[in-house]
């Protein structure tokens, strides 16, 4: 069950930096760190609430920061922040045990998300800080060491660099959950992102809108599916590549789209590499049809 159908009444925002920060690691921890975070944010919220997610720059000396962390040089910050129930002082004293369980919650889960990430961040000379207050939500603030090929110049690289030649992209999902997430992950490499909440509507956005790839996901309206969207767009706009997304292994409507012309196929759940790579050589390979 993705989170937004377990928790319909929670909205998802984002906040991130305009220029791309570079620091050194995993992509799939970092990537599987954030999964994590948000999943937990989003249990902690009783009902209707928000989960923000922010990138920002941090200088050394910045107040709102720890002083023997920032006082290594400039670091890379991300903050997932909720509206939730909170900690107490106690909680978060053990929040990052494995199997650790506040009271009364209900989590879900193997109990070790928290601990996870405590992990991912450490392996990449991260530092994580706890700030939440009973009643009144949490924040979590993951901050690392800034590459040092960035760290003189965190501002001057252009945001377009970390995508080609800037690439505009349409994602097309019907979960708005599994939709957003796959906008963050692909805004955080530099891509400008578009989205549609199914088929039709990215019909209507493509009628009146350039982009240079969309990502489909296969499994939306039962009358009107992912190879449905990519023949219904091949009629309107021929040329326009597509790259099909699922949550199955490939199926009879996947092989059928890339017969069709689509010019790549992943499968989800997928990490920030594998999508970056995969959104890549789609913007820069010729159609792939599948023998």
């Amino acid at each position: 069950h993705s989170l937004q159908s377990k928790y319909p009444l929670i909205e998802l925002t984002q906040k991130l930096h305009t220029a791309p920060l570079v620091v050194e690691g995993s992509r799939h921890q970092l990537a599987q760190a954030v999964m994590n975070l948000i999943t937990n944010a989003y249990e902690a919220i009783e009902g209707a609430g928000q989960v923000e997610v922010v990138t920002d720059w941090v200088q050394p000396g910045d107040q709102s920061t720890a002083t023997e962390t920032i006082a290594l040089g400039p670091h890379a910050k991300l903050s997932v922040a909720d509206t939730g129930v909170g900690m107490t002082q106690e909680q978060i004293e053990h929040i990052f045990e494995p199997f650790y369980t506040r009271k009364g919650t209900g989590k879900t889960g193997t109990g070790l998300g928290l601990s996870v990430v405590y992990g991912s961040v450490k392996d990449c000379q991260g530092t994580i800080k706890v700030y939440s207050t009973p009643g009144a939500g949490s924040r979590f603030d993951l901050l690392f060491p800034v590459s040092s090929q960035d760290a003189a110049h965190p501002q001057s690289k252009p945001r377009e660099t970390t995508a080609p030649g800037g690439a505009v992209l349409l994602v097309v999902d019907d979960i708005p959950e599994q939709r957003e997430l796959c906008m963050l992950l692909l805004q955080s490499r530099g891509f400008q992102v578009h989205a549609a909440a199914g088929g039709h509507q990215a019909i209507e956005f493509l009628q009146n809108h350039q982009v240079d790839l969309v990502l489909l996901d296969m499994i939306m309206e039962d009358d009107f599916d992912g190879l449905d969207t990519l023949l219904a767009i091949q009629s309107i706009k021929p040329d326009q590549p597509c790259l099909i997304v699922s949550g199955y292994a490939e199926s009879d409507r996947v092989r059928r789209a890339l017969d069709c012309g689509a010019r790549g196929f992943v499968q989800k759940p997928f990490t920030l590499d594998v999508i970056t790579r995969a959104v890549t050589r789609a913007l820069e390979t010729k159609p792939i049809r599948a023998d």
